[in-house]
């Protein structure tokens, strides 16, 4: 008797300890699955980190105007007020445009550069670039002139500034800015691409149209005084440039300045003041 119970009770230890072992192993298996999961997560983890990382650099080059991915919309509000009475338009914001904050603004574009120069106006005084800009803006301004550009939003489908590389999503409400400000009358283009663009958009609207050289530094056709050449015969068209501010050797063709002829003649005239002028005597 005492063996079987003896052999009864190693059985029934045998049973608890299996199950206590497979007790044992289920939590060991649920954490294992646990640490698992979280092996998962860390890996998932640099994963999203690089998500966070496009975003931003996708971020910065929606405000640099670079990407290709997503449409742009034109970054700036026009330039303009209730005497403006001239109206230049371009494309859409070079990616240095986007990144200086205004209107043609890459380095080597000399649209500013004509324009300062024709008016004259000293634009290198101003070392910072917001007084740059708000000087640039005062100058078009005191000569009733505005800017704006044909495209609003554009779609980029490579990572350049050139006009072949842009897909119009949206054009800007010119009209609605033509009818605000009625002293609007004349419409100048810096460039063929511009005025097309427009003659596209809005085939409509009938005003003066011009088109000044490429001040982009991508149209090398001409060089800057042959661009210069060709802006200021439009603005002097326009009547914003007298045509009277020619060269030296030009005015001397319209103004006498022999000082010498010019003594002869007031002498001639004196002259001939002594002698008594014939008077029909009635008879």
């Amino acid at each position: 008797m005492d063996k079987t119970n003896e052999k009864k009770n190693s059985l029934e230890n045998k049973k608890e300890l299996t199950q206590e072992n497979i007790e044992q192993t289920k939590p060991k298996v649920k954490e294992q699955n646990k640490e698992d999961l979280g092996g998962e997560r860390k890996r998932k983890q640099p994963n999203e980190l690089s998500t966070k990382e496009e975003k931003q650099t996708l971020k910065k080059k929606i405000e640099q105007g670079s990407t290709t991915k997503v449409p742009l919309s034109h970054p700036f509000a026009p330039i303009v007020d209730k005497d403006c009475e001239t109206l230049i338009l371009g494309t859409f914001p070079s990616i240095k445009s986007f990144e200086n904050t205004f209107y043609y603004g890459h380095p080597r574009n000399v649209f500013w550069k004509i324009l300062s120069e024709l008016f004259c106006e000293d634009l290198t005084k101003y070392k910072t670039k917001n007084d740059l800009n708000q000087a640039r803006r005062k100058m078009v301004l005191d000569h009733h002139i505005a800017i704006w550009d044909c495209i609003g939003v554009a779609k980029r489908k490579k990572s350049n500034s050139l006009d072949s590389s842009l897909v119009t999503q949206r054009p800007n409400e010119i009209p609605k800015l033509l009818r605000s400000h009625p002293n609007l009358q004349t419409l100048c283009f810096t460039s063929r691409n511009a005025q097309n663009l427009f003659k596209k958009h809005f085939p409509l609207i009938n005003l003066k149209q011009h088109v000044f050289p490429s001040p982009s530094p991508a149209y090398q056709r001409m060089n800057y005084e042959q661009k210069r050449d060709g802006f200021k015969k439009i603005l002097q068209k326009i009547g914003l440039i007298e045509s009277s501010s020619l060269n030296s050797r030009s005015r001397s063709k319209f103004v006498n300045t022999d000082t010498n002829s010019n003594e002869k003649r007031l002498k001639q005239k004196s002259i001939m003041d002594f002698f008594p002028k014939n008077k029909n005597k009635k008879k």
